[in-house]
């Protein structure tokens, strides 16, 4: 979590009010990495490298290798450029639709303003709004990406009146989600399955 923090961070005084007399400090950097690879072998690590990063963050998930986060509402952006998802992909990546942070995804493509909701239809191939989380799960499962990783409330195309599961900064109302009994039914397994079949994300069984 908040892996540019490992590069560098934000301190700012104890007791102080604002953030005005804090300053940026170097953080642990690539030596806490080296620790961990000597110490846990083949542990799993995911880079949230989100917000915004300098070449000095940049530098440190080069080092280190692991693989970093996409998030497919964040990379579409405001539509002022046409389909900047495909390039900022790259294999050693894992992307999402959206993680517990963020908008489901049909609140965040009902909430686009006509102009970038256009160019979201075109993007993503959507025909019928109503259906819309479908093909942006289709579009992200289809990407470069390693690994694909979808909110099961965005599967059942839940707004966010229904499934958002946190608003940062906010107190009171997160985490309350619960996924109510008889929703994982048959269409949705066999929707899942040909989803995942056809990014070939299906995974071998061992017999």
């Amino acid at each position: 979590d908040h892996f540019r923090g490992i590069a560098g961070y934000y301190t700012i005084p104890y007791g102080d009010t604002t953030a005005r007399n804090g300053c940026w400090v170097e953080g642990p950097g690539y030596s806490l990495f080296r620790t961990i690879k000597k110490n846990v072998k083949n542990a799993s690590i995911i880079a949230e490298n989100l917000g915004q990063l300098d070449d000095q963050v940049e530098s440190l998930l080069n080092s280190c290798k692991y693989p970093g986060m996409n998030i497919t509402e964040f990379d579409f952006g405001d539509g002022e450029s046409y389909c900047p998802i495909k390039d900022k992909l790259t294999r050693n990546n894992i992307i999402y639709t959206g993680t517990h942070d963020n908008q489901t995804v049909m609140s965040w493509y009902m909430e686009l303003n006509p102009h970038t909701r256009y160019l979201a239809r075109e993007f993503f191939g959507i025909t019928d709004d109503s259906k819309a989380y479908m093909d942006i799960i289709r579009t992200s499962m289809n990407t470069i990406c390693d690994t694909c990783i979808i909110p099961i409330q965005d599967y059942l195309g839940l707004y966010d009146y229904e499934g958002r599961m946190n608003i940062p900064s906010t107190l009171g109302i997160n985490w309350r989600f619960r996924v109510k009994q008889g929703v994982f039914t048959k269409k949705l397994s066999a929707q899942i399955y040909e989803l995942t079949k056809n990014s070939k994300r299906l995974n071998k069984i061992k017999k």
